[in-house]
């Protein structure tokens, strides 16, 4: 495996980590108290900025190194 690849193991683990850690959070807290729709969108937002650009990019790579 080269640098690049274990590079992009490690980010998508951390990515995946860090949104399983989000929608528990979001989760524990819409169980104690009524989520507010604000809080709702701002979390599916993020959600999209996050996963959005990380997955273009892996198909991307992807990609490239099927054809190259």
């Amino acid at each position: 495996m080269k640098v690049q690849e274990i590079f992009e193991q490690v980010v998508s683990v951390v990515v995946v980590i860090c949104l399983v850690v989000m929608v528990f959070g979001m989760l524990v807290e819409g169980i104690q108290r009524k989520p507010s729709p604000l809080g709702v969108l701002l979390f599916f937002v993020s959600i999209v900025f996050i996963a959005g650009p990380w997955l273009m990019y892996r198909s991307e790579v992807h990609q490239k190194g099927r054809y190259s």
